[in-house]
This record gives structure tokens, C-alpha cells and sequence, in this order.
């Protein structure tokens, strides 16, 4: 037989207290999140204004409007997310075998041919890597995150190379929130 338990004076109390307290730090974070919104949006300006306008510019007049269509804007994002892993293959890459990535896929990949053809493959390769590595590592990852892949010459784990490219993001943002703090 279960007995209905009987609260005393004190546990009701507790209760509302307790309750009290949770509806308090509800609004404590809402109101902090007002603030981190402002913030937010002033470095979201910063960032528009000082580095995506100007890749954005400067592959506008790489890829004139009259081409078959406008550069989409979020071209330059997408190279800063890409410059993003790419940094973090680079750093697995020096981190396991002392040596960056283009110099990996240029002792391992693009050995064979003449001067031209070994770095029109380095320049091929490592664009690919750059361009398409999110993808290919977000799809290794998926396939086996602690499993070696090799893909042109590039030897890596992607659990690894997703862990730096996290702490990269997290290490960016702990700086910019101190930086902010200071009025920097």
C-alpha cells in the first residue's frame, strides 16, 4: 500500500522557495541573452564589414556579374568555414607528422611528372582539399571516426580533425568574449 506523503510546513517552504529561485534564473538568462544578442550583433557588423565584404569584393572582380550569375554573398562564409577546417587538417597534420598538408600532398600525391604538372596537381589537389574538405571529413567522420582514410595523399583520423577544428571555434570565441570585456 503507498501512504500519500504529508509535506510539513518547512518542505512548502523549500518548495516555493525553490520554485521561486528557478523563475528568477529564468529571467537572470533571458535578460543576460538581450545583452548577448547586442553583442552578437555587433560582431556579426564587425565581421560582415571588415572580412566578408572585402573576400566578397575581391572574388567579385575575379567573377564579373555578367557571367552567367551574381557571386552569391555567402560565398566568402563559406571559404571562411572552409579556412576553418583546412586549419585544423593543417594542425592534425603538423601535430602527426611534422610536416603541413600542401607538403603532404606534395611528397605523397603530386610526385610524379615535370615542375608544371607536379604543382598544377598540388594546386588542384590542395584547392580540392580546400573547397571540398568539410565534406570530406564530416563524411569520413560519419563513416568511421577514429578509422585512418587517406584521400590524395592526405593521411588523417577526422574524430581528430573535427576536435581541432572545434577547439579552433571555441578558442576564437573565448578570445573575442575576453577582447570584449576590455573594450578591445
Amino acid at each position: 500500500m503507498y501512504r500519500t506523503a504529508v509535506r510539513t510546513p518547512i518542505e512548502h517552504a523549500w518548495l516555493g522557495l525553490s520554485i521561486a529561485l528557478n523563475i528568477l534564473g529564468i529571467a537572470g538568462i533571458a535578460e543576460d541573452a538581450l545583452k548577448w544578442k547586442s553583442f552578437l550583433t555587433n560582431l556579426l557588423y564587425y565581421y560582415r564589414r571588415y572580412i566578408t565584404e572585402l573576400i566578397y569584393n575581391f572574388f567579385s572582380l575575379i567573377w564579373p556579374d555578367f557571367l552567367w550569375f551574381p557571386l552569391p554573398y555567402a560565398v566568402s562564409d563559406l571559404l571562411i568555414l572552409t579556412a576553418g577546417f583546412f586549419a585544423a587538417a593543417n594542425f592534425y597534420t603538423m601535430q602527426t607528422e611534422g610536416t603541413s598538408v600542401i607538403d603532404r600532398v606534395s611528397k605523397t600525391h603530386c610526385n610524379k611528372g615535370g615542375f608544371v604538372a607536379r604543382n598544377a596537381c598540388l594546386v588542384a589537389s590542395v584547392a580540392g582539399l580546400y573547397i571540398l574538405g568539410p565534406l570530406v571529413y564530416l563524411r569520413a567522420l560519419a563513416t568511421g571516426p577514429t578509422r585512418i582514410h587517406r584521400v590524395l595523399g592526405f593521411v588523417f583520423c577526422p574524430a581528430q580533425i573535427v576536435r581541432y577544428y572545434f577547439t579552433l571555434l571555441i578558442g576564437a570565441g573565448l578570445l573575442i568574449f575576453i577582447l570584449s570585456q576590455f573594450g578591445v
